[in-house]
């Protein structure tokens, strides 16, 4: 008998540490879960939080002590967080409004379920921030709208040439038909283009693509960007100018790359100059790194696009890019090639008093 009684003490004292071992676990993936987990009593307030619930609502524990749970996001999405209304509905995932401690708000995607324990019935709520789900939704609703404009455009054209050449309409013109064919043939160059940058720009983010760093002069710099964009410069009557001393200065770049990133923003801020104004580029250096800068008389940019103009298929609004054209990638291109030259590049502008565009390099002494 005390040898079956010992036996049984045994059995469930190691019943006992595993359970144990299995509450530290239970614990140990509550605590490493990366989504907030809230419980709440029948009457709807606070009695838990995970620790990941006090990094979505920036708050210490303090801020659930005797707080509903319903409180914790906007008033129009509270009647959700009722135990009745979990109790009777399936489990489905629901988008709110969560408030911070700060009072500032994010959007949350809640998973709200009744539970029972010891007799009486609790709602345990999951929440995810998906704030980065919204801006990747809106960057790629951004992002269609730009695209489908910039491919339907040249493809109207081309679709619209060549359905007039299974016409006929150019048998007795050969030379009209020519002509077509050139603009033709530059829309289709455009559009590879276009593909070209979609490719390229990733490749540069990601620090992909092979460079070939010389000593190169400013001027050489300056010279072939400016010679890149006459042709346009000319078109919209702009003059575009030099200003400053860069003869004698030297940094260490890849020249291809580097005269791109200038006729990035010669080419931006001849897009958006009225015509017969001008453009300056002027040139500034210290004891480490060289300054060119790309001074226009444009329309200006406000305060909120400053700050994410150097982002993919941005430009200074949706509209503006419409009216002008491009993909909004030649900013975001300039800024990954200069990075990788180790410089910084920038913009200070106000609405109405025209934009200066600038690039650091570091710069050498020849």
């Amino acid at each position: 008998m005390k040898e079956r009684s010992d036996n049984l003490s045994a059995r469930l004292k190691a019943a006992e540490e595993q359970f144990e071992i299995s509450q530290r676990r239970i614990r140990t993936l509550i605590d490493a879960l990366p989504l907030g987990l809230l419980i709440a009593g029948s009457s709807g307030v606070v009695e838990a939080a995970n620790p990941h619930s006090l990094v979505l609502f920036n708050c210490d524990y303090s801020h659930f002590t005797d707080r509903k749970i319903a409180h914790l996001f906007a008033k129009e999405f509270r009647k959700v967080f009722s135990l009745n209304l979990a109790i009777e509905e399936n489990v489905q995932p629901k988008e709110v409004i969560a408030i911070r401690a700060d009072s500032s708000q994010f959007p949350a995607e809640v998973v709200i379920r009744p539970f029972a324990s010891q007799s009486e019935p609790k709602l345990l709520v999951l929440v995810e921030d998906v704030t980065t789900r919204h801006e990747v939704e809106r960057m790629k609703k951004e992002f269609v709208s730009m695209i489908s404009h910039d491919l339907r455009t040249p493809l109207s054209s081309i679709q619209f040439f060549l359905a007039s050449v299974a016409d006929g309409r150019y048998d007795r013109n050969p030379e009209v038909m020519k002509d077509r064919a050139r603009s033709t043939e530059a829309d289709a160059t455009r559009l590879i283009n276009m593909i070209n940058r979609l490719l390229h720009v990733d490749k540069l983010e990601a620090g992909q693509m092979q460079m070939s760093f010389n000593v190169v002069s400013c001027k050489e710099i300056i010279d072939g960007a400016i010679q890149s964009v006459q042709s346009l410069a000319e078109k919209k009557q702009i003059t575009i100018e030099v200003s400053g001393q860069f003869e004698n200065i030297y940094v260490m770049a890849d020249a291809e790359y580097i005269v791109q990133v200038l006729v990035n923003l010669l080419s931006n801020s001849l897009k958006f100059s009225p015509p017969n104004e001008k453009i300056t580029v002027k040139t500034e250096s210290n004891d480490k790194f060289v300054k060119l800068m790309v001074v226009d008389r444009g329309p200006g940019i406000s305060a909120v696009d400053q700050e994410k103009i150097f982002d993919r298929f941005k430009q200074v609004s949706i509209d503006d890019d419409r009216i002008k054209g491009g993909t909004g990638l030649g900013l975001a291109i300039s800024k990954a090639i200069v990075q990788q030259h180790k410089g910084d590049i920038g913009v200070q502008s106000e609405l109405g008093s025209g934009s200066t565009f600038w690039f650091t390099l570091p710069w050498l002494t020849v």
